[in-house]
């Protein structure tokens, strides 16, 4: 049975996403801790420039993610573009 977004002031259907079996998240489990050790030893310039486009991104898609976010968790979309711009603002 796969997971469906809804929005709770519509009840309409955002979109729907597939579950993953057992075996799925434990290859994405162990991926990711693969992943973290290669990401410590990870030149903190490199690391940095990651942040700042993780911040960019945030900033450029910031109305199209507040869309989303006040669709699926029906909260005002002033609260969700403060939300965008306070994880934006983490990664500075």
């Amino acid at each position: 049975m796969p997971l469906v977004s809804i929005n709770p002031a519509t009840g309409i259907e955002i979109k729907v996403y597939p579950k993953h079996s057992k075996s799925e998240v434990q290859l994405i489990l162990d991926q990711s801790i693969v992943a973290q050790k290669i990401w410590k030893e990870t030149d903190i310039s490199f690391r940095q420039s990651c942040l700042e486009n993780m911040t960019c991104t945030l900033r450029d898609r910031s109305k199209e993610l507040a869309v989303l976010m006040s669709q699926e968790m029906g909260k005002p979309l002033t609260q969700s573009l403060g939300e965008i711009e306070k994880c934006a603002s983490l990664c500075e």
